[in-house]
């Protein structure tokens, strides 16, 4: 299964790995980190998305921040898709200490 967008948005606007690493995450048998990269998006997606999100609050898939529970409906208007794509902390503290822990990974 790939990646969350949400999740791989959010280690794209952290710098840590190229556009090129992190395009093959969104996709099943495309995707993979070796074990200094993932150890890098852990640490990067503890430390400068964990941090910034609040108990109940969600990363949208644009990295705006929201307290409003995700109301399960498909947003059309292209204006609104960005809601349609959205993470918790919890799952972001989740991935990250799998990633910090891992010998790398390939997206399946």
């Amino acid at each position: 299964m790939a990646l969350a967008r949400a999740i791989v948005e959010a280690v794209r606007r952290s710098g840590v790995l190229p556009a090129d690493r992190l395009d093959g995450l969104q996709q099943a048998f495309v995707g993979e980190l070796n074990a200094a990269e993932a150890h890098a998006v852990g640490h990067a997606i503890r430390t400068q998305v964990c941090s910034t999100l609040g108990e109940g609050e969600r990363l949208l898939l644009d990295g705006a921040i929201t307290a409003v529970l995700d109301d399960g409906v498909f947003h059309r208007n292209p204006g609104e898709t960005h809601k349609n794509y959205g993470t918790d902390r919890s799952v972001l503290e989740a991935f990250a200490a799998f990633c910090e822990s891992c010998r790398g990974f390939r997206v399946l």
